[in-house]
């Protein structure tokens, strides 16, 4: 949604871009729906920590894995064994993380188009635009930021050599202004932890 990041409507991505990082990553549908907002008043570290924590380990990563099964598309396990180690040494809490892996199940089944990826970007940046009025272009920017943070961590496996752009993409949270407020909520959580420790 960021010129800077995420392209614009452009022709669509190559054959290798558009096929969904195998499933990586999706997200929860309950948690991608809501409009996750980090109280701006919240003090307690603590409490901003404990939001963002990951689980004890890897394992316990509740990602839609059967929903993928039965959708008919193939997951590979070993694949996303490397996902759950991955988004568990960058610390991702188990909602992000599941909405995430559903969001890549979405795209998956769809069919990417130079017309579907204008409408997504145009959908997505209006509710941003609409949520975060005159913070938008600052709100983008730490939500991209965190967005490439995360994308950093996961290994060439999941990363296929895409740039972060065609892999956002790819994996379906390029335009989804439901994974852009997480991203937001966990950039600001961090921020407020790092000021606070200092």
């Amino acid at each position: 949604m960021s010129a800077a990041e995420i392209p614009a409507p452009a022709p669509a991505p190559a054959p290798a871009a558009q096929a969904s990082p195998s499933l990586q990553l999706q997200p929860n549908e309950a948690r991608a729906a809501a409009d996750v907002e980090v109280d701006e008043a919240a003090t307690d570290e603590a409490a901003v920590a404990a939001f963002f924590a990951p689980p004890p380990r890897p394992a316990d990563y509740q990602l839609p894995s059967q929903t993928a099964v039965q959708r008919g598309l193939q997951v590979d396990f070993a694949v996303e064994a490397e996902l759950r180690a991955a988004l568990h040494s960058a610390g991702v809490d188990g909602s992000l993380a599941s909405s995430l892996y559903l969001v890549a199940l979405n795209a998956a089944q769809r069919e990417v188009t130079p017309l579907s990826v204008a409408v997504d970007y145009s959908t997505g940046e209006r509710s941003l635009r609409q949520a975060w009025g005159d913070q938008f272009d600052a709100n983008l920017q730490a939500a991209n930021q965190e967005g490439r943070r995360l994308y950093e961590a996961m290994p060439d496996t999941i990363r296929r050599g895409m740039s972060y752009a065609d892999y956002a993409l790819a994996a379906g949270f390029a335009n989804s202004a439901p994974i852009a407020k997480m991203l937001l909520a966990r950039a600001q959580g961090r921020s407020r932890t790092s000021k606070a420790g200092r």
